[in-house]
């Protein structure tokens, strides 16, 4: 599993389809343009530049590390290959069926297929610890 949170997968997950509905291809495929990206040099060096430019002039900015260290490309490239996993299994178990159609409906229905993974679940419920039960002096609470 990617050490990614699962709520900033969903969320990395939740772009690339918003991508893919924009650009006009699948979301596998838009998936493994951006597995692509992450090997790009600016990536691999840890700088992530956002930049524009028209009539003549540009602007660039870097964004600091210290703002993306946790989006390691190794680490992006594990949760991307895990959204691949993820993809392969529906496909597998029947759950998507056209992996071929490029419309918003087909996207956005490949995608609550996605995000209904088990390795895409955040954390929704506490239970009582209990570890501590069989221990003299100990008092559960609850």
């Amino acid at each position: 599993m990617a050490q990614i949170r699962a709520i900033e997968a969903r969320g990395l997950l939740d772009d690339i389809a918003q991508g893919a509905k924009s650009s006009g291809v699948t979301l596998i495929q838009a998936i493994r343009d951006t597995k692509s990206a992450v090997l790009s040099s600016s990536f691999k060096q840890g700088r992530v530049y956002i930049s524009t430019s028209g009539n003549g002039q540009s602007a660039s900015f870097l964004i600091p590390s210290t703002l993306t260290s946790d989006y390691t490309p190794t680490r992006v490239a594990a949760q991307l290959m895990e959204f691949v996993e993820i993809w392969n299994n529906a496909v597998t178990n029947g759950q998507i069926t056209n992996t071929q159609d490029t419309s918003d409906a087909t996207t956005d229905s490949n995608l609550a297929v996605m995000l209904a993974d088990d390795r895409l679940a955040s954390v929704t419920a506490r239970r009582l610890d209990i570890t501590g039960i069989r221990f003299p002096g100990t008092v559960m609470q609850g």
